[in-house]
């Protein structure tokens, strides 16, 4: 029996593409008769089964042509396809991750484009001895959140994914937050973040030149123009999502204190509000919290889901923010009539 090494298939796959003649050259491609004949020719001798795993997985590459009639196949070989490499397991797990995790963000054209070896990168990790390499997917898995992420159109996302990649212009349907649809408008796209789940398109109205955030799954319609813009020198997205343009206010910078449970402190040890944060101890039970933070929305709603786990000692605007929520939060559970 042959060994299914991937030297022994790669070498018994450029042996088949040598046999098969060239698509369009005036030679019949070969049949089934004429494979299996020259199968028993190798050595070591392999089945005609085997062939036809090879032909397909050669098809998929796009390195063969076939064609079928009254229930028979011809093969040929696809000009330019005499090269066959095999894929490395590095190469079929990223192509694997890419599939998997980042399908969704790929141009199309791209996507289309790495499919032969997406096929392929399938086909290397269903071998027996790449189980490891292939059970790795099942587990390291993402854990649904509290909300779950919002339903985007495939196509619009793919209009957007292209207008981006080209720097073409788009013009837009948009629903506002308070859900009122604007009118069909330009949109110069610079840019996609995620963040917290939701995909965000940074853009620039026609004729503007600050950046909005626009939620991805609140687009109506996308048209990609055929009118390419020249995309901003000034504008990069890694150091502009860096800034904090995603705060939802800008605020100015405080000096928070905070009293907190230890217990309720210990996630902050992992992910400090800030570079200079400070814990101190507190009696047995609490710790002092010490920090310079932005002021803006995302920090008192944080704040306010740590519920009765902290309280706001400084600055005394903000703690005064606190309390007025918290009243209105209780008048809110007031029995009716009251």
């Amino acid at each position: 029996m042959p060994k299914n090494t991937t030297t022994d298939i790669s070498e018994r796959r450029q042996a088949l593409l040598d046999f098969l003649p060239v698509e369009n050259n005036g030679v019949p491609g070969h049949n089934s008769a004429s494979l299996e004949a020259w199968a028993k020719t190798l050595d070591p001798q392999v089945s005609y089964k085997t062939i036809k795993r090879d032909l397909e997985a050669l098809l998929a590459l796009q390195r063969v042509v076939c064609e079928e009639a009254s229930g028979h196949k011809r093969w040929w070989r696809a000009r330019g396809g005499r090269s066959y490499q095999p894929m490395s397991r590095h190469e079929a797990f990223l192509h694997g991750l890419v599939n998997q995790r980042l399908n969704h963000l790929l141009p199309a054209s791209l996507f289309q484009a790495l499919q032969p070896a997406m096929q392929q990168a399938e086909s290397t990790l269903a071998r027996p001895d790449l189980q490891q390499e292939r059970s790795w997917f099942d587990k390291v898995q993402s854990a649904p959140g509290l909300l779950p992420p919002p339903v985007i159109e495939p196509e619009l996302m793919q209009t957007i994914i292209s207008a981006l990649l080209n720097e073409h212009w788009l013009l837009a349907c948009y629903k506002k937050r308070d859900q009122q649809v604007q009118d069909a408008k330009r949109l110069m796209p610079l840019g996609i973040a995620e963040v917290d789940n939701i995909y965000y398109l940074v853009a620039r109205y026609d004729g503007y030149d600050d950046n909005r955030h626009l939620r991805i799954d609140r687009f109506i319609s996308a048209q990609e123009l055929d009118e390419p813009f020249s995309y901003p020198r000034d504008f990069c997205l890694r150091n502009y999502l860096a800034s904090g343009a995603f705060r939802y206010i800008q605020g100015e910078p405080i000096a928070l204190k905070l009293q907190m449970g230890r217990y309720t402190s210990q996630h902050l040890i992992d992910q400090p509000l800030s570079d200079d944060m400070d814990i101190q101890a507190d009696g047995e039970k609490d710790c002092i919290v010490t920090a310079t933070v932005s002021d803006d929305d995302r920090l008192f709603w944080w704040l306010l889901a740590m519920g009765e786990n902290v309280i706001v000692l400084e600055p005394a605007s903000l703690r005064t923010r606190m309390i007025e929520m918290l009243q209105a939060m209780q008048d809110n559970y007031r029995p009716r009539g009251q």
